[in-house]
Formats: C-alpha cells, sequence, structure tokens
C-alpha cells in the first residue's frame, strides 16, 4: 500500500443501519443486535470491510489482537490499521506501520479540567487553564495523547501521562516524537488525532465513506 497513511472517515447519521446489517450478511458478517454496542459493532466490521477489503482489495483476512489487546491484521504482516469511534462517527487509519488514531466528540463538560489534572502534565495542565477555548484544546490534547497511546499500545492507565505535549504557535507538540502527529477539524462539532512516524512531514490522504458505499478524497482543517 506504499507509505502513505491513508485516514477513512464514516458518519452513523449517512447510512440505515438495517441496510448496513444486510450488506455485511450478504459476506458473513453476523452482528448480535441484541448487543448494547449493536451500532458501534456494526459500524466497526463496516469501516474494516469496506477499507481492508473493497478499496485495499486485501483477501484472506484473518485478524488477531497482540498481547496489549491491540487488534492487527495477522494475515497481511506489513498493513496496519487503527480503529476509533464516537457517537457519530467512526474513524480508520491504515498504514504500513504502526499506527494510533483517536476522534472525540467536543462537547462542552464542567469536569474536564479534573480529568485534565488525573491525566495530564503539569505543563499540559497550565496550558489549559491559560486556554481561550478550553474545550477545543481539552478533545485536542485528549486525541493527540490517546493517539500515541494507541499507537504504542500502552493503554490509558499505562500511557497518558507520558505522552507529553507542549504549544507552540497555537499548535500542540510531543516533547518527544514532534514530527509524528496531526490533528483535524471535522463537522466543527469533531477532533481527530494520528499518530505515525513522520507523518507531520507526509500527510495523509483523507476519505470519507458516503452511503452509498463510494469513497470520496476530502480535505480537512489540520490544527
Amino acid at each position: 500500500m506504499g507509505g502513505q497513511v491513508k485516514l477513512f472517515i464514516v458518519d452513523f447519521d449517512d447510512f440505515d443501519t438495517d441496510d448496513l446489517a444486510i450488506r455485511l450478511q450478504k459476506f458473513g458478517i453476523e452482528i448480535d443486535s441484541s448487543s448494547r454496542t449493536y451500532k458501534q459493532k456494526l459500524f466497526s466490521q463496516f469501516i474494516r470491510h469496506e477499507v481492508l477489503m473493497v478499496f485495499l482489495k486485501l483477501l484472506k483476512i484473518k485478524f488477531s489482537v497482540n498481547k496489549n489487546n491491540k487488534p492487527y491484521l495477522e494475515s497481511h504482516s506489513h498493513t496496519y490499521f487503527n480503529i476509533s469511534h464516537t457517537k457519530n462517527q467512526i474513524v480508520m487509519a491504515v498504514a504500513d506501520k504502526e499506527i494510533g488514531v483517536d476522534v472525540e466528540e467536543i462537547v462542552s463538560k464542567k469536569n474536564n479540567m479534573a480529568i485534565a489534572r488525573r491525566y495530564f502534565g503539569d505543563c499540559e495542565i497550565k496550558n489549559l487553564e491559560q486556554s481561550a477555548d478550553l474545550q477545543k484544546d481539552f478533545y485536542t490534547l485528549w486525541t493527540l495523547k490517546e493517539s500515541q497511546v494507541k499507537q504504542n499500545s500502552l493503554g490509558i492507565a499505562y500511557g497518558l501521562k507520558d505522552a507529553l505535549f507542549f504549544r507552540k504557535n497555537n499548535r500542540w507538540i510531543s516533547e518527544s516524537f514532534e514530527t509524528d502527529f496531526l490533528t483535524y477539524f471535522y463537522n466543527n462539532n469533531a477532533v481527530i488525532s494520528l499518530c505515525y512516524a513522520g507523518i507531520y512531514d507526509s500527510p495523509p490522504i483523507i476519505y470519507k465513506i458516503k452511503g452509498d458505499c463510494c469513497f470520496e478524497q476530502i480535505d480537512l482543517r489540520c490544527s
């Protein structure tokens, strides 16, 4: 698939879940509709199928999980992926080496600073306390940290405080991996961050999977 990262976005509201379930059933993919997380599981299976089988045309796909419970393609050792979802979107990043992606809906919450004090570093907290847009900065920083944790498979409990960032020219920059992160804003209410070695110098190609299951290349505003 070459060295370029690809990012795929699906808006839940573009699809009818019953039609989606029927589409997946045709390929032998069944989702338990009684599951509490049925919608998320349905779209997770959908985006995997459309990206890996339809777009990348990979055959005989076999998934597994590593020791940290991160899914990977056992059948295609040079193709890596990561998935994240919010209430209304799901995103999937694909690359030729380990990658992490996180998407969060920007919502106003009173306890964001309490969460920050639990998981963030002192310098990050100070920057947030001085922020002119606390919600935007909080979710940007959270997705950056989460994308690094997912890229290295450490998990939130072990990795968030070690993924440290500082503000420079209105941009959050990693203290340890300056060129390994990019952040995008989507539909004015969601923030997407990616962690991949050198991605700042080689931005991803971004696609939206539309309601007719076609892939449309799009441009997003980058932080």
